[in-house]
């Protein structure tokens, strides 16, 4: 198998890496893998099939005994460990040990030399069993719960019945989901239980009406679309991304560029970049549609929507605030750090103590880690968390007056030009800063930051700079225009209710009753 792989490679002028061939073809081998899992009887026959078609990807495609026996004992220990102790730490217990195990992998890929997705290896898959494996511990506390006030409806929804513990072969035929394995997404196990057991309809989150319930369902339109995606990233990934990608930024032939035309490398490259997940991404997706698991309910329309458990977004490339990029972009791993890491250590739903900024960073920590111990992804993830931090206070001080008094509309030219020069700082900032998530390297992404003099962190200076030399000035100006909106509206009413009384009196007769 390798020898065929190899002689792809070599047809393509070595333009692409012989284990990215290896990922695409287990890809590409979800789809009509779907159509036989569709047509499988019973819930037992797809667990089987799920199991049967990772553990051959694990073993026949990566030849890795190591990582099928990584993976299966750190699930094992979780099914064990939250189905006997019952304790309220359970959660966090399962979650640190997971973590634990998560970053035996990480250290040995990088004692071994491999850096980021250059070698294609069970860590990707560990990854994605990682998610959903803390999902789980907090999924079945919450079914255990009896107070039920402090979880939230997301929560509830997911939450295991403490009568119905998964049995192995269920366990692990949603762990080995045959369509997921490799590159995720990531979902929760009761979405699995009711992608098999209930009609695909009625797998909708959200309550359907008698005609909702009649539309027949078919993902082929989408799964379309995504293929045409799939085909213009392809096709810039091998003829584009050869000469735009993070390592050029360290080569003599970038840093000797006038410096414009380096900003605009860096945007070309962060594009192209991104088409590498896209790709892999929208391909993990359209296997989802076929299958059911992606089906979302109906939009106000009645059309199907399937977008369950997206992960590539496009509109990311245009993002007008780093809050709204961070939930684009990886929407699958950004669910489970919002749902399983940021909430549960945020005040619970209702409270009004507000979260503070350590949630915010300790799940930036905890995606840095879960990604790895290289520098490079510390310096990724908490830069962006820094980014974020700095876009919500200039958010909180500027975007008021780019809006009408009531909050409800732009101002014209205005706050389109505010959202422009947003959208153009949040993209800029991500381009450069994901040098670091990409070269990992100190002194590769620390070339590439001064090629163009760290300009993202000069952004963030200047948005704290702005925020505490400004707020005590901006902050009495919004409360002084919602003030005067307000008075003028009372004005309004009272002129209004004036105007009636004066033509009650000028007209009497209006008053009788005939």
């Amino acid at each position: 198998m390798d020898a065929l792989f190899n002689k792809l490679a070599a047809m393509m002028g070595g333009q692409v890496n012989t284990d990215h061939l290896k990922l695409l073809a287990c890809l590409f081998a979800t789809y009509p893998s779907a159509f036989i899992f569709n047509a499988l009887p019973n819930p037992l026959m797809k667990h089987l099939f799920s199991i049967g078609f990772s553990t051959y990807v694990l073993l026949g495609v990566l030849r890795s005994w190591l990582g099928f026996f990584h993976i299966t004992a750190t699930c094992l220990f979780t099914w064990l460990f939250m189905k006997y102790y019952h304790g309220k730490r359970g959660p966090w217990i399962n979650f640190f040990v997971i973590m634990v195990s998560m970053s035996i992998c990480h250290l040995d890929r990088q004692f071994s030399g491999v850096q980021g997705d250059v070698a294609l290896d069970y860590s990707g898959a560990l990854m994605v069993v990682i998610m959903k494996l803390s999902g789980f511990g907090f999924n079945v506390i919450d079914g255990r719960t009896k107070d039920k006030s402090t979880i939230s409806s997301f929560h509830q929804r997911m939450q295991v019945d403490p009568t119905c513990y998964p049995t192995l072969i269920t366990f692990f035929g949603w762990m080995f989901f045959f369509a997921g394995m490799l590159a995720g997404p990531a979902f929760d196990y009761m979405d699995y239980i009711r992608l098999l057991t209930l009609p695909l309809n009625e797998t909708s989150p959200t309550p359907l009406t008698e005609k909702q319930r009649k539309i027949p369902l078919s993902p082929l339109k989408p799964v379309s679309i995504i293929f045409l995606k799939v085909t213009i990233m392809i096709f810039g990934l091998i003829y584009i991304h050869p000469t735009y990608n993070y390592e050029a930024l360290t080569s003599r032939n970038y840093l000797t560029m006038p410096l414009m035309q380096r900003l605009i490398f860096v945007q070309l490259t962060g594009t192209l970049t991104r088409f590498r997940f896209y790709t892999v991404w929208f391909l993990t997706e359209g296997a989802c549609m076929l299958v059911g698991l992606a089906f979302n309910g109906f939009d106000e329309k009645d059309k199907p929507l399937w977008n369950r458990v997206v992960n590539a977004n496009l509109n990311t490339d245009w993002a007008q605030c780093f809050k709204v990029l961070v939930e684009r972009w990886n929407s699958g791993g950004n669910r489970w750090l919002k749902h399983y890491v940021y909430m549960r250590l945020a005040p619970p739903p209702g409270s009004k103590q507000k979260p503070g900024i350590k949630p915010l960073f300790f799940t930036y920590l905890i995606s840095s880690l879960w990604h790895g111990f290289l520098p490079g992804y510390f310096v990724y993830f908490l830069s962006a968390g820094l980014l974020q931090y700095v876009g919500g206070l200039m958010r909180r001080i500027v975007r008021p007056l780019m809006m009408t008094p009531d909050m409800k509309k732009g101002l014209p030219v205005i706050k389109t030009l505010y959202d422009i020069a947003g959208a153009i700082l949040t993209v800029g900032c991500i381009n450069i800063l994901s040098a670091s998530f990409m070269l990992l390297n100190s002194h590769k992404y620390m070339t590439a930051f001064s090629s163009v003099y760290y300009y993202h962190y000069l952004i963030a200076l200047a948005g704290i700079t702005v925020y505490y030399t400004t707020k005590s000035t901006l902050i009495p100006m919004q409360k002084r225009r919602i003030a005067k909106y307000h008075r003028q509206q009372e004005q309004q009413q009272q002129q209004q209710v004036d105007d009636l009384n004066v033509g009650q009196k000028s007209n009497p007769a209006a008053l009788k009753v005939e």
